[in-house]
């Protein structure tokens, strides 16, 4: 026989005072009862209605949670979670570290360097972003975006082979170490009743804008210095655009607006001297893209210094002055200053503070004989324009200036 029930304990009679009791809805309180049996008192009837005392169920309630899971179940799902959020806590720390120890990602390329053949580029805080070896790599490589499509590209220049076999050429790497384009400078040809072979050697390059779009500039030279090739690249296929050919080697290359328009033009500096003599310093000016001619093309005497040293009167200094262009022609220590405005029209000509000492110097020794004197200075101050190029060596520019060279 059971236990009599206290007074004081309160009967529950229907499902809807239990989930009364429980402050749920009545199909919830079923359902939790299918998870977790309450502790129903009631005749083995099937159909007869549930009883549960009130303190019981309050019992219940303490011992399970909202899903009707017990006490026990709980703390083994306690434990689970426990151990979950521990592994998460070490994957983190696990991930933190290796954030820690690996190494910050490079940026944009900014810079690169060539060691050995061996092709390096680095971004602004000298990260290394990809590295190649390219046989015959020379010279500083360019890193700018060429072709405007806002990542900046590389290029190398490739010296010819030492055999001669093969010329050199200018490559293009994209911002991540692929190569876009390989142009090959130069070709065999005739020229001045001479055979040249298609061994040329790079100068320099430079990206510039031009009316049609982005480009890269390259001038190349022959093995011996004649003839030059200026070719006009397109930087973003690497295809010939256009082409320009000198008689003789340009050294130092400046961009800048000649005629007043909104594109610049290309002023070239070097030598002219397709024959076997010295020639003479030159300054050519290109429109870009390159016509049939020079926009213009100026002649420099040479000083007779470079004619008794036996040194090439190359036109080595080149720079952008303001509204003027200043040229500068060196022989020995001694050197001539050239200074032109934007039509190349000459404004002075001013020799260095030594020209006299080499002067002087050259005629104590017997190789001069004469003293320096006004009407040698005003001959070199006699420049020459031609419509284009004439031979540097010619007999006619010998008689131009025989009272200086």
């Amino acid at each position: 026989m059971s236990d009599p029930v206290p007074a004081e304990r309160r009967l529950l009679r229907s499902w809807k005072s239990i989930a009364a009791h429980l402050e749920v809805d009545v199909r919830t309180a079923q359902r939790w009862h299918k998870k977790t049996p309450l502790p129903l008192h009631r005749p083995s009837l099937e159909r007869s209605h549930p009883v549960v005392y009130a303190d019981e169920l309050d019992r219940w309630i303490r011992e399970s949670d909202v899903r009707g899971q017990t006490a026990p179940e709980r703390a083994r799902r306690g434990g689970r979670r426990a151990l979950a959020a521990a592994v998460i806590v070490v994957a983190i720390a696990l991930a933190g570290g290796a954030y820690i120890l690996r190494p910050e990602r490079a940026g944009e390329p900014h810079r690169a360097v060539i060691d050995g053949g061996v092709v390096s580029v680095l971004d602004a805080r000298d990260r290394e972003c990809w590295r190649r070896t390219v046989e015959g790599a020379s010279g500083a490589p360019i890193v700018e975006d060429v072709d405007g499509d806002g990542r900046k590209e590389v290029l190398v220049d490739v010296a010819a082979s030492a055999s001669g076999a093969t010329s050199g050429r200018l490559q293009c790497f994209d911002a991540n170490g692929r190569e876009r384009w390989t142009f090959v400078y130069g070709r065999a040809r005739s020229w001045y009743g001479r055979e040249f072979s298609a061994t040329y050697g790079g100068r320099f390059a430079r990206h510039i804008r031009t009316p049609r779009g982005h480009a890269v500039l390259a001038v190349a030279w022959h093995n011996l210095w004649f003839p030059a090739q200026v070719a006009l690249i397109d930087s973003a296929s690497g295809a010939l655009a256009a082409e320009y050919w000198h008689p003789g080697g340009l050294r130092e290359l400046a961009v800048m607006n000649l005629d007043g328009d909104e594109f610049d033009e290309v002023l070239l500096a070097g030598i002219n001297n397709p024959g076997r003599g010295l020639g003479h310093g030159v300054l050519v000016a290109l429109d870009v893209p390159f016509t049939s001619r020079e926009l213009a093309y100026v002649v420099l005497p040479r000083p007779d210094a470079c004619s008794v040293l036996g040194e090439i009167p190359f036109v080595n200094r080149l720079a952008n002055e303001g509204a003027n262009v200043v040229a500068g022609v060196r022989c020995g220590d001694a050197t001539w200053l050239y200074t032109f405005n934007r039509a190349l029209e000459l404004v002075e000509m001013r020799p260095s503070d030594n020209v006299t000492a080499l002067h002087r110097r050259l005629h104590q020794q017997g190789l001069l004989d004469h003293e320096l004197g006004d009407e040698e200075e005003a001959c070199l101050r006699h420049v020459a324009w031609f419509p284009t190029a004439p031979d540097g060596n010619s007999a006619s520019l010998a008689r131009l200036w025989a009272k200086c060279e």
